[in-house]
């Protein structure tokens, strides 16, 4: 994980993607110059020894990781 205001010191000419999987928002700084889109995933109540087995649970967490970036890339 790296903290979006990091990333943009990294990259300052990127367009960020954060992928925010916290019921928190992201953390940056408020004068960030990169611009920056965040996409809040629910990937709902996982199992995480189904999950660290690649089982129902990590795909469909996967799949509303996958549906909510599209999503927010359409608009």
């Amino acid at each position: 994980m790296t903290p979006v205001d990091e990333a943009c010191r990294l990259f300052p000419d990127a367009n960020l993607l954060a992928i925010n999987v916290t019921d928190e928002p992201a953390f940056y700084r408020a004068g960030m110059r990169c611009p920056l889109r965040e996409v809040h995933v629910d990937p709902g109540p996982l199992d995480a020894e189904a999950v660290f087995k690649l089982e129902a649970d990590f795909t469909r967490a996967v799949k509303a990781g996958h549906d909510a970036t599209a999503l927010a890339l359409r608009d």
